[in-house]
């Protein structure tokens, strides 16, 4: 994605749609290993990922950018970069992605004493991540030129082969309690997963995925815009799959309800109270309220493991909640709200991730109470996304959302992205009526301003006029002004 960054720039749309693709290349490699497993036994399963990985270091090595993807389009940015995506990275990637759950899978066929429960290994898949992820901002990026980043990546794809030939060897291996079929004997009357089970792993994986995307595009354009801000939501959704598949988690399930709720009712007193919240304050508010609820639907996704003989099983509809999350918030939120509406609608949604919910809406009791409720909360939230899909002063695109606003009465108009102002002008006098001739800068380059004592002393210089000027970039709203 570094790589990419120089031709989009650093919109938080570039690390959005690259998380949609690579949560979309991390499904098929889930459904691969997934098929590996339930199709072929230990060894010829081992013999045909093996290969993929031969193929990959022979025809997809070194990594880079694909021939032809030099110069983006002005328009359709999304799906080019996600074809960009593809024909770049995404072979020597799905050999990678399928090597958590196959290899779990594989050690629960081993005669080792933990072999019926191999899901703390997804706590330390994910501990992995989450040290290269750190790792990356602070040691690998400052430090290691591109070129050597990539060569490095090559020789460690090299290296992960050499390691998944001796887990190979190990499940294959002249252990006695160890063959092509074998199995832990407790898993193998297993209980079948449920169309209920699979709902409800998609669904707990589907709420966290699309707010990672979206609480990430939020805090990068109304909070703060600082580089590499989106380590920090990241970090703290592998966090949530570390903390809750361990065998003890150090965080209780019940500390993290409580947070939950914690966190809302602080973010709905700092959203009324608006722009007097100090951004650390409001950032704080909103990667607590995000990490809560993550580890409230993590949690429950964990409770709700199945027995390892549908491990892959469950990996893999965990993806697909994960990818139908970032295609919503990354892909189709873009296209249908004029704001980052979807990021409320998900925090919402994040509520009802809470366990026993549902079994008491479903209460006589206290059914018409919560149903009262959650009627009008729908209501109001579907009032607000009309309002906001009604103004024809705001306009989303793959940079983010650009607003009109007006201020001092309607004295002055501004440009905003995000939290950020890039310009403004004076449109109207104290007593309302519009302004004649050229228009007011109030920002960059205004009247009386350095920019301003430049252009007149050469055009003092020049006898009272410059010529022929071209303005190209950032403020040249601003230079258009000073014409005469």
């Amino acid at each position: 994605t570094k790589l990419v960054l120089p031709r989009l720039g650093g919109s938080p749309g570039v690390w959005s749609v690259a998380m949609v693709f690579f949560q979309a290349v991390l499904l098929a490699g889930y459904a691969y290993s997934h098929w590996l497993v339930n199709r072929f036994p230990v060894r010829r399963g081992a013999t045909i990922h093996l290969g993929l990985m031969i193929a990959v270091m022979a025809f997809g090595l070194p990594i880079g950018i694909a021939a032809g993807f030099e110069r983006p389009p002005t328009e359709w940015e999304a799906p080019w970069l996600v074809l960009l995506f593809a024909l770049s990275v995404g072979l020597p990637f799905f050999a990678v992605s399928a090597n958590g759950p196959l290899l779990q899978s594989w050690f629960s066929r081993t005669g080792h004493v933990q072999a019926h429960d191999p899901y703390f290994l997804y706590a330390a898949s994910n501990f992995g991540s989450f040290g290269a992820l750190i790792a990356y901002p602070l040691l690998i990026e400052p430090f290691l030129p591109l070129s050597w980043q990539l060569s490095g990546w090559s020789w460690g794809f090299a290296a992960l082969f050499a390691t998944i030939v001796a887990c190979a060897g190990f499940a294959v291996g002249d252990h006695p309690a160890v063959s092509d079929d074998a199995k832990p004997v407790e898993v193998t009357h297993a209980p079948l997963v449920s169309r209920r089970d699979i709902f409800g792993w998609v669904a707990l994986s589907f709420v966290p995925s699309a707010l990672l995307v979206a609480v990430t595009a939020h805090i990068s354009t109304d909070i703060a815009a600082a580089p590499f801000l989106w380590v920090a939501p990241l970090g703290l959704f592998l966090l949530t799959f570390i903390i809750v598949f361990q065998r003890r988690p150090v965080l209780r399930r019940q500390w993290m309800l409580h947070a939950q709720l914690g966190f809302f009712a602080l973010l709905l007193v700092a959203s009324a109270l608006g722009k007097g919240v100090p951004w650390p304050v409001g950032l704080t508010l909103h990667l607590g309220l995000f990490f809560a609820t993550a580890m409230v639907a993590h949690g429950e996704l964990a409770a709700s493991r199945p027995d390892a003989r549908h491990l892959t099983a469950f990996f893999m509809w965990i993806s697909v909640g994960g990818v139908l999350g970032g295609l919503f918030s990354g892909l189709i939120a873009p296209l249908i709200f004029n704001s980052i509406a979807e990021y409320y609608l998900l925090l919402g949604l994040g509520l009802l991730c809470r366990p026993g919910l549902l079994p008491a809406i479903g209460s006589p009791r206290r059914k018409p109470v919560l149903m009262a409720a959650f009627g009008v909360g729908v209501i109001g939230f579907f009032g607000l996304i009309a309002k906001e899909q009604l103004r024809t002063d705001s306009i989303r695109s793959f940079f983010g959302v650009h607003s009109l606003h007006e201020y001092e009465n309607g004295q002055v108009r501004v440009l905003a992205h995000g939290n950020t102002m890039h310009g403004a002008q004076r449109i109207r006098d104290a007593n309302g009526q519009a302004l004649s001739g050229l228009p007011e800068p109030l920002t960059y380059y205004y009247f009386g301003g350095p920019m301003s004592e430049g252009i007149e002393a050469v055009r003092e210089r020049l006898g009272g006029k410059l010529g022929p000027v071209a303005a190209i970039g950032l403020g040249s709203g601003s230079l258009a002004c000073h014409r005469r």
